[in-house]
């Protein structure tokens, strides 16, 4: 497995290269708004510098921080083309720029809690060791059967493929109260992550492809491309061979093609793919994040006072949501972050409005909030990258497998959403391992020597 004690690598052709690169990206920017900058502009360059530059510098192409780019840089050129084309949802008075100051903020505490981490406590490092998994073949077809079954009864509820593709165009309002079947589903990916541990890897890619299919008749995008396809490269990278820089670039370019051809079905309307150059791709992926209406929206509502700081009132779901409500009757309502904020600003909990990690820390506490989580984010962040990579030649392969599927909700580790995924895979690797454990027992019994009549 490969190993990363040290996880910069700043030498002098990285630094020139992030330069000339950092430079052409602002230039290119400047060009679009013919060298007259509006005060948006200048706080997404200043954005998209501060998620870049640690890209260059970073030897693991997976890094937290490469993660944590994928979706903030799609917010960000999210604000770009709204502020270019002038296509925002309101007409907003600073919501914008108070939104992206607010990104910069994130951003800066998220480096510093992970540098104070990396600092502070690298000595103290906690070991945790998952065991392995003795049985991956019938562990991976156990947990691909449990996603078969449930992919079967989500077309017998739906009415079959057709009443799936139907559903696609108001997914939130079809799967109401059926969003466990998309997750049940979604083991699959998991099984085909345990084959690929064991030495599987054609029958991994296999399974891989088929709950791919599987859930993009549920209309996810991100969910597939984050959620199966993205860990699946991690462990590839991490345990079978590395990945290089050029292989990630046409498997994001794929993954981009596939964000645009999921939307398309879930728009009857459009009959036809039509792609005008990779500038649409990328646009028409990030504005499938909405950040760039959500988050000034949210803003612009807290300044004003339309609606109130929650003062950190959704962090309790976490305690409350494993309590069974015929135990406690006035339970208090779980509702997620982001419904919480369509809730808030549109009067309707039929839809989440996502506003990322920096969004729901300013709904939470403002700027206090936003400093504070982005600090224990990046702390947070640093330990739990130690413990799971850079200290993996004392750890097991199941160490990566869990590493890859909770990275992206650790980076948003405030959230509901994001608490409950990681309660999901602790509750999915107990079950693996509680199968895994059964199965190998009844193998060594079937092993034991017969004894001898007498």
């Amino acid at each position: 497995m490969i190993e990363y004690k040290s996880e910069l690598h700043i030498t002098i052709p990285r630094i020139l290269l992030m330069t000339l690169c950092l430079s052409t990206i602002a230039f290119v920017i400047s060009l679009s708004y013919e060298f007259s900058f509006t005060l948006v502009g200048v706080l997404v360059v200043i954005s998209i510098f501060l998620i870049l530059m640690p890209l260059f510098l970073c030897k693991d192409i997976f890094h937290p921080f490469v993660i944590l780019s994928i979706s903030m840089l799609l917010a960000v050129i999210d604000f770009l083309n709204k502020d270019l084309t002038n296509s925002s949802l309101m007409d907003f008075k600073l919501g914008e720029e108070y939104s992206l100051l607010i990104i910069i903020c994130w951003y800066f505490f998220f480096y510093f809690g992970y540098l104070i981490s990396n600092n502070l406590v690298f000595n103290s490092t906690i070991k945790i060791k998952l065991p392995m998994v003795k049985q991956n073949r019938k562990v991976a077809y156990f947990l691909w059967l449990i996603a078969i079954a449930s992919f079967i009864y989500t077309l017998y509820v739906i009415g079959g493929i057709s009443g799936m593709l139907n559903a696609m165009t108001h997914t939130t309002t079809a799967y109401s109260g059926l969003g466990y079947l998309r997750q049940l589903v979604g083991i699959g990916g998991i099984s085909a992550l345990i084959l690929l541990t064991g030495g599987y890897k054609k029958k991994s890619i296999l399974i891989l492809l088929a709950t791919v299919s599987m859930l993009i008749l549920f209309g996810g995008r991100a969910n597939v491309v984050l959620g199966i396809v993205l860990p699946f490269l991690m462990v590839f990278h991490y345990v079978v061979k590395k990945i290089n820089i050029l292989q990630l670039i046409t498997v994001g370019l794929i993954a981009l093609l596939f964000v645009e051809l999921v939307g398309i079905l879930r728009k009857v309307s459009q009959s036809h793919f039509s792609i005008d150059n990779l500038w649409s791709l990328i646009v028409n992926a990030a504005g499938a994040t909405g950040r760039a209406n959500t988050v000034p929206w949210l803003v612009e509502s807290l300044l004003s006072g339309e609606i109130d700081y929650q003062l950190g009132k959704p962090l309790l779901n976490i305690i409350f949501a494993p309590i069974p409500r015929k135990f406690w009757d006035n339970k208090p309502e779980i509702i997620d972050g982001t419904v919480l904020i369509a809730h808030e600003l549109t009067g309707s909990t039929n839809f989440g409005m996502p506003a990322g990690p920096y969004g729901e820390a300013f709904f939470n506490f403002g700027w206090i909030g936003v400093i504070l989580f982005a600090f224990l984010t990046g702390f947070i962040i640093s330990r739990v990258y130690t413990i799971f990579i850079k200290g993996r030649e004392e750890q097991t392969v199941m160490n990566v497998v869990f590493y890859s599927l909770t990275i992206q909700s650790m980076l948003s580790i405030f959230s509901t959403s994001s608490q409950s995924r990681i309660l999901w895979f602790f509750g999915i690797f107990l079950l693996i391992y509680l199968f895994d454990t059964l199965t190998s027992v009844k193998s060594r019994f079937n092993k034991l020597p017969i004894l001898a009549k007498k």
